[in-house]
């Protein structure tokens, strides 16, 4: 590890240990060596253990946390932390992908998360207090394009995608592609799920949204959310329970013209541009 982690001269890691210790160093600065893969069937076949994040950001550079055995909380925020371009792909979880406590933010930034989550009544996400948000990052060079966040997940065993005490957004989707299969809702606590500009694909059973805006929902389930606008369902997969979502077939979706005459914003959603 190289560096001093402080804002203009971050530390540099690349080995699974020194980015363990980098990110729990409280207000540090952190980034990935580029094109970093960690394959945790490797390091730590029998479980990833829970890394503690105290750091005030961390730029992974495209790295890849890869085929995480999750058996306790992978990634705990205590502190405020943006976090940009780094990857948890292939998990098998069983404990808590991200978790926050202390009224923490954690912000990732064309982030991405796929895997299986085989938790019993239990969330990938969890807030004791304090927000996830996925959302897109800043281009790095003229003309980049999808810069948002990718979320991909199966869920089993009556596990939801988010969970928390308290009432409010526990986790927050902006710029976001996200496929869920599995029970959206979940049995763990309240759910607590805002989304703006973004899709949502999968099979979602019952799906209830804190606050929804601007984005489309070509999944099957049943929606409802106190506070919904500009958000289009296809009405061939979905119900809408309550709130105002704008049910459209399938072929009005993807017409332009037709988006565009009730007032619907053409490209928000695609790759968070």
């Amino acid at each position: 590890m190289t560096g001093t982690g402080t804002q203009a001269d971050p530390y540099i890691v690349d080995t699974w240990p020194d980015c363990v210790a980098a990110v729990g160093t409280t207000g540090a600065y952190v980034e990935v060596v580029p094109e970093t893969v960690w394959d945790m069937n490797e390091i730590a076949p029998l479980g990833a253990g829970t890394v503690s994040i105290n750091c005030a950001a961390i730029n992974g550079n495209g790295a890849v946390i890869k085929a995480a055995n999750i058996t306790s909380d992978l990634l705990q925020f205590y502190k405020n932390c943006t976090v940009k371009r780094l990857n948890i792909l292939d998990f098998d979880g069983k404990a808590y992908v991200m978790r926050v406590s202390g009224g923490a933010t954690a912000t990732l930034k064309k982030c991405s998360v796929t895997g299986i989550f085989n938790a019993v009544n239990s969330s990938v996400f969890y807030s004791d207090s304090g927000q996830i948000v996925f959302t897109a990052d800043e281009p790095e060079y003229p003309g980049e394009k999808e810069l948002g966040s990718m979320i991909d997940i199966i869920s089993n065993n009556g596990s939801g995608i988010c969970g928390a005490y308290y009432a409010g957004t526990a986790l927050a989707l902006r710029y976001t592609n996200l496929h869920y299969v599995g029970d959206f809702n979940g049995s763990a606590y309240r759910h607590g799920v805002s989304v703006s500009d973004s899709l949502i694909t999968g099979e979602l059973n019952n799906a209830e949204f804190v606050s929804i805006q601007r984005t489309e929902i070509d999944a099957s389930g049943t929606l409802s959310s106190s506070s919904a606008v500009q958000t289009l369902v296809n009405s061939s997969r979905a119900t809408i329970a309550s709130g105002n979502f704008t049910a459209v077939t399938p072929e009005q979706m993807t017409d332009s013209a037709y988006l565009q005459s009730i007032g619907f914003p053409i490209g928000v959603v695609v790759n968070g541009v």
